[in-house]
């Protein structure tokens, strides 16, 4: 899956995105993980969590629980605030990511 060897090439990139800690440092464990930045890009798309899980050969179950753990720690609150906000990021962050809209 050209995504996943995308978001792990591009996985350093993403410390960026990392939201500080209450404390003010990064909080380590609030970077994205590979997955969840598939899954954002797929949300970026406007696939429901029925679809996501399919492309991702994992539970709905699973999807909610990634998009509850990536609104929690950027304090969002729901799946256009994933898109919007972090989308274009996880984008520039993985220039080499390829929309599979319109591949078919």
């Amino acid at each position: 899956m050209l995504i996943v060897k995308a978001a792990r090439r591009a996985s350093a990139t993403i410390i960026a995105l990392q939201p500080p800690a209450e404390d003010g440092n990064l909080d380590e464990q609030a970077s994205l993980t590979d997955r969840e930045c598939e899954l954002i890009l797929l949300i970026g798309r406007g696939l429901p969590n029925k679809v996501i899980a399919y492309e991702m050969q994992i539970s709905p179950n699973t999807v909610r629980a990634h998009i509850g753990n990536i609104m929690r720690k950027y304090k969002l609150c729901n799946r256009t605030q994933i898109a919007m906000v972090l989308t274009p990021i996880v984008r520039a962050a993985m220039p080499n990511a390829i929309s599979r809209r319109g591949t078919g």
